[in-house]
């Protein structure tokens, strides 16, 4: 039996699974900077405490993976993914609710929804977020979306890809990937991605193009002198 298994997301899964994706990307200098009069374990477990009510959020659109270590039972990797949302209304009677309802979010109780209602509340997520002292770096990437071809809501979108620090290296991040791919190709979808450096070769790997890319001096406010992000799609093979 393979050492990681991509399952399915329950809200139970929530808290781990939003306090792993703050470890996952605090290796990177420039999202640091967001919080950057916080530490990692304080955003982390902040993040937490909203990570339920993250996963009830635009279930029409969101589409949720997760890596489990089989031995331990621990997550250690997370994909979201977002079907296409040109035309849609994401309100109860959008059709995208019944596409790929298995990595849907379920339907919650009103104990569960209350729950993750609660949590949210008491996270200080955004507070801690005005120690900001990049605001601006993510400019160039609005203008680079104003200036694509196509828009990105034509595409089944990977959302968010990570994967904490201590499990790279083992093939994690490509098996979300792949999962993913595997249900944009079944349902006809063409993929898109915001890409930065330390997944851009994990989605060039798995066959994703580059369409356009900036790249941005971050160092003004602690971040990286070459900050990039690159927009790659994946179009399915014409027969």
């Amino acid at each position: 039996m393979p050492p990681f298994q991509i399952q399915y997301c329950t809200l139970a899964d929530g808290y781990t699974i939003a306090s792993n994706n703050v470890k996952a990307f605090w290796t990177d200098q420039t999202w640091r900077c967001t919080f950057a009069t916080s530490t990692r374990d304080v955003v982390a477990h902040n993040s937490g405490l909203r990570g339920a009510s993250n996963l009830l959020r635009d279930r029409a659109h969101r589409r949720h993976l997760m890596a489990v270590d089989v031995e331990t039972g621990e997550i250690v990797g997370y994909a979201r993914w977002l079907l296409p949302r040109a035309g849609c209304s994401a309100d109860d009677d959008d059709p995208c609710h019944k596409i790929w309802t298995e990595a849907r979010t379920a339907d919650p109780s009103e104990e569960q929804r209350k729950e993750a209602e609660d949590g949210a509340a008491k996270s200080q997520f955004a507070v801690l977020m005005q120690g900001n002292t990049l605001p601006d770096v993510d400019a160039p990437i609005e203008k680079m979306f104003e200036r694509l071809p196509r828009k990105r809501e034509t595409y089944m979108q990977l959302d968010y890809l990570a994967v904490p620090e201590e499990y790279r290296g083992k093939g994690i991040a490509t098996m979300l990937v792949r999962r993913g791919l595997e249900e944009a190709e079944r349902l006809g979808f063409d993929s898109g991605v915001l890409a930065f450096r330390a997944a851009l070769q994990v989605y060039l790997k798995a066959g994703y193009q580059i369409v356009d890319e900036v790249h941005t001096d971050a160092s003004y406010g602690g971040g990286e002198k070459d900050y990039g992000a690159w927009f790659m799609v994946k179009c399915l093979e014409k027969e």
